[in-house]
């Protein structure tokens, strides 16, 4: 039964499938999108499916089979549910941007806390007037002295580090249909089976992380924050390799 608080886009869905006289398992069937993943289109909903990519994915999919207006539909989506919180890969995104900020300088840190003390200096001299501290045997205290200059070191880009937990390279993979994947980081194997639509793995490295895909035509690539789509087409075999600036030619 359709949700109550549909927003229209379910069933507009429903009811183009009806007039085509279709049932779920044979759009099921044509589309190549589960029968439990088409029913929850046309409720509405759309968190059973998983990531919001992979649901706007089947909803442009499911809409353009039933020969309606794909682009406007998924636009209609996007701006109802997407807009509402960050998508997976949005997120990964800002943390990749996050994780390139470089640290402040320690030299900062440095000359500001030179200045506090030099400030509580002048403040001591303020209220206790002229003339030299006494201790209380009666002689003379010498006031703390600072360094005229304070030379700031050098920042290397040994200095840029990445923020605590964080790996250089990132790469997402979100399936939208069955396919095998392998992923190797930093020469250990993360990961080798199959991954079916609506699932999703990141895989991080230090250096480098190589990735295999079959079927690369049923997933999406995420690669250090940036979305590349479908890597290549049904049937076919996908295989690259990536460092924290990319994809790595071979020499």
């Amino acid at each position: 039964m359709p949700n109550a608080t549909q927003t229209g886009i379910g069933v507009t869905l429903r009811t183009a499938r009806e007039t085509l006289g279709t049932s779920i398992e044979e759009a099921a069937w044509r589309t190549r999108i589960r029968p439990e993943y088409l029913r929850a289109l046309e409720e509405e909903r759309f968190d059973a499916i998983g990531h919001a990519a992979v649901a706007r994915s089947h909803l442009h999919s499911y809409a353009r089979f039933l020969g309606l207006d794909a682009d406007a539909i998924a636009k209609d989506y996007r701006d109802r549910f997407e807009e509402r919180s960050p998508s997976p890969i949005e997120r990964l995104h800002e943390q990749v941007k996050e994780s390139r900020k470089p640290p402040k300088p320690k030299w900062l840190i440095a000359a500001a806390l030179s200045s506090v003390v030099l400030i509580a200096a002048s403040l001591t001299g303020i209220v206790r007037g002229p003339g030299p501290r006494t201790t209380p045997s009666g002689k003379a205290a010498d006031l703390p002295t600072l360094p005229a200059t304070a030379q700031a070191p050098s920042v290397g880009p040994s200095t840029a580090a990445a923020a605590p937990g964080a790996k250089p390279v990132a790469i997402v993979v979100v399936a939208t249909g069955r396919s095998w994947v392998r992923a190797v980081a930093d020469g250990t194997l993360v990961f080798e089976g199959t991954m079916t639509s609506g699932a999703s793995r990141t895989f991080e490295g230090s250096n480098q992380v190589d990735i295999t895909i079959g079927n690369a035509g049923n997933v999406r690539l995420v690669v250090n924050g940036v979305d590349r789509g479908a890597p290549g087409k049904l049937g076919d075999v996908y295989r690259a390799s990536f460092g924290p600036r990319g994809e790595i030619k071979p020499q």
